[in-house]
């Protein structure tokens, strides 16, 4: 018997599936981006701590 109230387009879009593994995605790229900023800032402290 089959199933009486299935109807194939009620299922969501493919891109509403994928849109929390790229914001997650997105999320990481930023963390990296902050991280490796504030690791040059570091850097360039030093650099002029031990320079002067």
């Amino acid at each position: 018997m089959a199933y009486v109230g299935y109807d194939s387009r009620l299922r969501p879009p493919s891109g509403a599936a994928r849109s929390r593994p790229a914001r997650v995605k997105l999320a990481w790229g930023r963390l990296a981006a902050v991280a490796a900023s504030l690791m040059a800032w570091i850097g360039i402290i030093a650099a002029a701590r031990a320079i002067f």
